[in-house]
C-alpha cells in the first residue's frame, strides 16, 4: 500500500470546494481545513448563506496539531460575523487561550497566535466584559514586551481594542482607548486601521486622546494630530505641523522638515481645522493645479481629488462653489491622461502584471464634485455623470459613485427610492437604505424599510440598521434587525442613529 501526503490535501481540498458549492458547509469547512487550503477558507465567508452559521468548537482543542488548529481559527476568523453569540464567545476562549501561549513558535510552522489574533479581533464584538478584560490583560505588552512576541498583529490588536472600546463602557473603555492611542504612535499600519475605522472609538474618550497624543502632534506626529481631530478635542499643538504641511504643498522654503510621508488626504483636515481660510484657499488652489496638471500620476490626482474633498468641509459655500469646475472636469473624463498610465497597460501573457489601480480620474472628480455642489442643477448634473458610470464599474468605482450620490443634499436627490431599492447592486441598494433613512417617506415607499430588512446583502442591511431613526416609528423594523442572523447588524442596530 502506498500514499501521497499531497494528493490526499489535493483530494481533501476537491472534496470541500464540492461541497461548498451544493451547501453543505461544515463538511466543506472540514475538508478544506484538512486540506490546509487557507486561499478559500479566507474567503469562505463570502460564500455563505444570509443564515446562521454553526461551528461548535472541538473537543480537546489542544491535542489537535498545530496545523490545523491554526486553520481552524482562520475558518472562523471568516464566518465570525455568522457564529451564533455564544458559540462565538465559546471561541473567544479558544483564542485567548492561544494567545496566552508563551510557548516559541517553532520556525518554519504555523503561527497559531497569530492567527488567534486575528480571530479575536473578529470576535471581539462577542466577548463578554470578563472575556475582554482578559483580552486587555494578556496584550498590555503587545508593543511593548520582551522580543516583541506578538509581531505582526499590531493591526488586529488595533481593530479587537476599537470594538472592545465601543462595546464595554467604563474603565475598560478608558483603557481600550488608551491603547488604541499607544498604537497609533508605535505602528504605521495599525495606525491607517486607527484613523480609517476608530473614530467612533476615539471621540468616545476625547480626554484620554488628548493626553496620549497632544505632546506627539506638537513634535510633529501626523496620526496624533489627525487622531485628535477625529477626536475632536482641542489640536493646537498641531498647528505648526499643519503650516508646515501647508508651506511643502506650495513649494516654500522652511526651517523644518516636514512629514513626507503625509498624503494630501492626511494634511487636508488639518489644514482645514488649524489654518486661517486664506491659507485653505491656498491649499485647494494648489490642490487644483496638481488635478489639472497631466504632469503628475493618476493616483496623484487622484489623492489631490480626495484631499479637496475632505478640505471642502472646511470652506464656506462662496469658496466650495469655485472648486465646482474642476470637479466636474474630472468626474466627465475631461482630465484623464496622466503621466506613467503606461505602465498599468500589459498583455495578457506577460510574466509580470503591474496593476497600478484605475487610471481615470472620473470616480474620485464625481465624488469631490457631490462635496462642493450647492444648487439642485448641480445636483442634476452629478445624477447625470453618475448614472452612465454605474453601467460597467467595478466594486471599488462602485462604492465612489454610491458615496458621491449619498453626499447630495437630500434636497438635491432625485433619483426614485423604488428603482433603488430593486437595482442588482448591493452599492445601489446600500444608498436606497441611506436616502430611505434619512428622507421624509410617501405611502409608495413606506414599506420599502421592511423590504430592505430582508435584503439578501449584508451591506444593505448594515446600512439600514445604522443609520435607521431612533424612534417609536420604527421600532418593529429595529426590533427585526437586532435579530439579524449577522452580528454586525445586529450591534449596528442596537446603536443610536448616525446622524
Amino acid at each position: 500500500m502506498t500514499a501521497s501526503w499531497l494528493e490526499e490535501h489535493e483530494a481533501h481540498e476537491l472534496l470541500g470546494r464540492f461541497h461548498l458549492d451544493h451547501g453543505e458547509i461544515i463538511a466543506a469547512v472540514n475538508h478544506l481545513v484538512a486540506a490546509s487550503s487557507h486561499e478559500l477558507l479566507n474567503t469562505l465567508g463570502a460564500q455563505l448563506p444570509e443564515e446562521p452559521f454553526h461551528l461548535p468548537v472541538p473537543d480537546n482543542w489542544a491535542a489537535h496539531p498545530r496545523w490545523r488548529r491554526h486553520c481552524t481559527l482562520t475558518a472562523v476568523r471568516a464566518t465570525a460575523d455568522l457564529l451564533p453569540d455564544e458559540q462565538a464567545r465559546g471561541w473567544v476562549d479558544v483564542t485567548l487561550a492561544e494567545i496566552a501561549d508563551d510557548q516559541e513558535v517553532p520556525f518554519g510552522t504555523h503561527n497559531v497566535r497569530r492567527a488567534a489574533f486575528s480571530a479575536f479581533a473578529s470576535l471581539a464584538d462577542a466577548a463578554d466584559t470578563q472575556q475582554a478584560q482578559h483580552f486587555l490583560d494578556l496584550t498590555g505588552l503587545v508593543l511593548t514586551g520582551p522580543g516583541r512576541r506578538h509581531r505582526g498583529a499590531e493591526q488586529d490588536y488595533a481593530q479587537a481594542l476599537i470594538r472592545i472600546a465601543i462595546r464595554h463602557p467604563g474603565l475598560q473603555r478608558v483603557e481600550a482607548v488608551d491603547r488604541v492611542c499607544q498604537v497609533l504612535l508605535t505602528d504605521a499600519f495599525a495606525a491607517n486601521v486607527i484613523l480609517g475605522r476608530g473614530e467612533d472609538a476615539l471621540r468616545l474618550q476625547p480626554s484620554v486622546v488628548s493626553e496620549r497624543c497632544t505632546t506627539a502632534a506638537a513634535s510633529g506626529n501626523t496620526e496624533a494630530a489627525l487622531a485628535l481631530i477625529l477626536a475632536k478635542t482641542p489640536a493646537d499643538s498641531a498647528r505648526p505641523l499643519a503650516q508646515t504641511l501647508l508651506d511643502h504643498s506650495l513649494g516654500r522654503q522652511t526651517e523644518t522638515n516636514p512629514n513626507i510621508d503625509a498624503s494630501p488626504s492626511q494634511a487636508a483636515p488639518l489644514i482645514g481645522c488649524l489654518l486661517p481660510m486664506g491659507d485653505r484657499e491656498s491649499f485647494a488652489d494648489a490642490l487644483t493645479l496638481r488635478i489639472r496638471s497631466h504632469h503628475h500620476t493618476a493616483q496623484q490626482r487622484q489623492e489631490a481629488l480626495d484631499a479637496l474633498n475632505i478640505l471642502s468641509g472646511y470652506l464656506g459655500p462662496e469658496q466650495r462653489a469655485r472648486y465646482l469646475d474642476v470637479a466636474l472636469d474630472a468626474a466627465r473624463g475631461r482630465l484623464d491622461g496622466s503621466t506613467q498610465d503606461d505602465l498599468n497597460t500589459a498583455h495578457v501573457y506577460d510574466r509580470f502584471q503591474l496593476d497600478m489601480g484605475t487610471a481615470t480620474l472620473r470616480y474620485h472628480g464625481l465624488s469631490t464634485a457631490a462635496h462642493v455642489a450647492q444648487t439642485s442643477s448641480d445636483g442634476e448634473e452629478i445624477i447625470g455623470i453618475a448614472l452612465p458610470l454605474l453601467a460597467q464599474p467595478d466594486e471599488p468605482a462602485e462604492s465612489l459613485i454610491v458615496e458621491a450620490l449619498a453626499q447630495l443634499p437630500r434636497s438635491q436627490h432625485l433619483l426614485p427610492l423604488l428603482v433603488l431599492a430593486g437595482h442588482s447592486s448591493p452599492w445601489i441598494r446600500a444608498l436606497a437604505a441611506h436616502l430611505w433613512c434619512t428622507t421624509d417617506q410617501t405611502a409608495a415607499t413606506a414599506h420599502l424599510g421592511t423590504h430592505l430588512a430582508a435584503d439578501a446583502s449584508p451591506r444593505v442591511r448594515c446600512t439600514l440598521a445604522r443609520e435607521l431613526p431612533n424612534d417609536e416609528e420604527h421600532t418593529a423594523l429595529r426590533e427585526v434587525l437586532r435579530h439579524d442572523c449577522r452580528r454586525s447588524v445586529r450591534t449596528a442596530a442596537g446603536q443610536p442613529a448616525h446622524r
